[in-house]
């Protein structure tokens, strides 16, 4: 007997839209929130270029000698992560937030034109900060490299998308619960970190301070917090339940995740030339950041019980799941960075990067790609078939699979090279003994160019699929399916959450947590005496060789690679001397750096041979003449008095 083969479905699955209407409390889908689709297809087209980009950098790490001047790491590399992360993850969240808050308060989007123009001023931040970039018009702080006029327009645009954001949920004829609790917060707490960190005139050991404050605000209080939010969304939508009713769990879950996840910001600073209490914050916090993870999963756990089996049936659950594993990691991973013990191996290598990697392009992507399915089926009639959503899904994780693996093993191995060298005498991270390091960690280069490759591949298949896909005629509304168990009474809010009380508190929150983490640390660094090392190294006159060539520096994107922070402990010993606020009492920008890709410069013209000017010239020029291990790109591209002026000023640096 010969079986016909099943043929694959659509995703997701068309239903009725009569199927549900006999159920308790279900009322019929409001109209298409117009005002997202256009934020989808930018944040779609920032996704692909950010890839792209990004595959010149990492194919830069393998292969140093392709890429030159305006394409070298310095530049490419931020690049791409900016336009990934205020280009796609942005954009893309706020427009979702947008449809789910519209949707479940079953109003429209409170002001369409606000909503276009606040999106093409984030589009145009992103473009117009990403040239800069490239024109070498960029700063030295990490994620806040576009010129302080590309970030005013990037906020102008994300103040206008808070400000749709939040006057939606106000409008709103039914209570959005949790997700509009995450949308409203999230929208201002973006605002308010980016405003913070893009404050000017704050250099040395306060700009690395307030560039660690931006960092984790960024990650917690305004990634994790609207990817949460939007988990609250799906979650009922892909379970065939209607919206999701808060519990107290609900409201533990969101209070503790931003206070706590914005107090982690010194974890990034361990060792370094801060306060110690301020390293004791870091850990504490850091250490308490898996509680309210651990709440948030067990609140959305509840709200699936005994509807599993329908769940798992819709394959954007897949990509929810693999958020939720990913995002479970981020405290554990994060924490490595902030304990003392592991911090003095891991940090400064790509274990840094491999925290991020696992938070933006992991879990934070995981669940807007969920979104994302769920949407524009009901935005555009078109859906994608079921075999390109799995193939997706097993592309996607095994290329962050392999990219994460290659980062943390690397960045493990990184600092105990520099634990080995410095117990054999040798300096660990600095001229050829730096070949160690270089040579230990060379095979995971192509390891991890791999897993990027396979990553991005995957994500641009996710691309043409939800521009293209198939007519479906329907798709499941959010408010379906069997109604939601009643939550235990103990777990029952007293009284409603207003939206009102969610935007004071969130404004407070981060008030209190950038004074404690930023503030308080940064007035009591900012008055130490300059050192004898900042008077005679660091206090460059302002037309001199030496300040053309930090401008030079600046403007190649070198600290992307270079620290300028020597610390108390054994993997920077034959560095020089412990770093101290003081050392940083004349600097003009924050220079003290996040990665060493290559060695600390703090003190590199008291070494030999990188005390000698014409040597360093010539290094710039071509840097595998001598030291073939040597992943820095060459600076050929610049003109004689240029070289001279950078090598001049890395010779001053003793």
């Amino acid at each position: 007997m010969t079986h016909n083969a099943t043929p694959e479905p659509e995703f997701p699955l068309e239903v009725p839209e009569d199927l549900f209407a006999h159920l308790p409390g279900y009322d019929p889908p409001p109209v298409t929130i117009a005002a997202t689709l256009p934020y989808l297809r930018v944040a779609l087209g920032f996704l692909a270029l950010s890839l792209l980009l990004g595959l010149i950098a990492a194919t830069h790490l393998v292969f140093p000698g392709v890429f030159a001047g305006v394409l070298g790491y310095g530049r490419i590399a931020p690049i791409a992560t900016d336009m990934f992360l205020f280009g796609w993850l942005t954009i893309g969240l706020g427009g979702v937030l947008l449809f789910a808050v519209g949707r479940l308060g079953r109003v429209e989007v409170a002001n369409d034109r606000l909503a276009s123009n606040s999106l093409l001023l984030l589009a145009g931040g992103v473009l117009l900060g990403s040239g800069a970039v490239a024109l070498g018009k960029g700063e030295t702080r990490a994620l806040l490299e576009y010129p302080l006029w590309a970030d005013a327009v990037l906020l102008l645009g994300m103040a206008g998308m808070a400000v749709v954001i939040t006057r939606t949920a106000t409008a709103a004829t039914k209570d959005p619960g949790p997700v509009g609790w995450y949308a409203v917060a999230a929208s201002w707490w973006l605002v308010l970190a980016f405003l913070g960190g893009n404050i000017p005139g704050i250099d040395g050991v306060g700009g690395a301070m307030q560039i660690a404050f931006f960092r984790s605000g960024f990650t917690g209080l305004w990634l994790a917090s609207a990817a949460v939010g939007i988990v609250y969304f799906v979650i009922p939508r892909v379970s065939a339940r209607p919206a999701f009713a808060p519990t107290r769990l609900s409201l533990l879950g969101f209070w503790s995740l931003a206070f706590v996840w914005a107090l982690t910001s010194p974890a990034t600073l361990t060792f370094g030339p801060v306060p110690d209490w301020l390293e004791t914050v870091g850990v504490v916090f850091s250490i308490g950041l898996m509680v309210p993870v651990l709440v948030i999963a067990a609140d959305l756990a509840l709200a699936v019980r005994g509807r599993w089996q329908v769940a798992f049936n819709d394959l954007s659950v897949r990509f929810v799941m693999l958020g939720a594993a990913l995002f479970l990691a981020v405290p554990a991973l994060n924490l490595m960075l902030a304990l003392r013990a592991s911090s003095g191996v891991v940090q400064f290598t790509d274990w840094v990067v491999g925290v991020d990697v696992v938070a933006w392009y992991g879990a934070g992507t995981a669940w807007l790609i969920a979104a994302v399915y769920r949407l524009v089926p009901e935005l555009t009639g078109r859906v994608a078939a079921a075999g390109v959503v799995k193939r997706h899904n097993w592309l996607t994780a095994v290329g962050l699979g392999v990219w994460v693996f290659a980062l943390l093993t690397g960045g493990v191995i990184t600092g105990w090279t520099w634990v080995a060298n410095a117990n054999e005498a040798q300096i660990p991270a600095a001229g050829d003994g730096w070949f160690n390091t270089a040579d230990a960690v060379a095979w995971l280069a192509p390891v991890k160019l791999a897993g990027f490759a396979v990553y991005a591949v995957a994500q641009l298949l996710f691309v043409a699929a939800v521009s293209g896909g198939r007519a479906a005629a329907y798709t499941t509304p959010l408010e379906v399916g069997a109604p939601q168990p009643p939550p235990d009474p103990e777990l029952v809010l007293d009284r409603p959450v207003t939206l009102g009380r969610v935007r004071t508190g969130a404004v407070g929150l981060l008030v209190v947590v950038a004074i404690l983490v930023w503030g308080i640390p940064y007035v009591e660094t900012a008055g130490a005496e300059p050192t004898l090392l900042a008077d005679t190294s660091r206090a460059i006159e302002t037309h001199s060789i030496e300040a053309r060539g930090l401008e030079i520096y600046i403007q190649e994107g070198c600290v992307a690679c270079h620290t300028q922070q020597v610390r108390p402990i054994v993997t920077d010993v034959g560095l020089g001397t412990v770093s101290v606020p003081g050392d940083y009492a004349h600097d003009r920008a924050p220079l003290l750096g996040t990665m060493r890709i290559g060695p600390d410069l703090m003190h590199v013209g008291s070494r030999p041979p990188a005390d000698d000017p014409a040597w360093v010239a010539a290094h710039l020029a071509d840097p595998r003449a001598e030291r073939p291990f040597s992943v820095m790109p060459s600076y050929d591209h610049l003109s004689d008095a240029d070289l001279d002026a950078v090598a001049a000023y890395v010779t001053s640096l003793r």
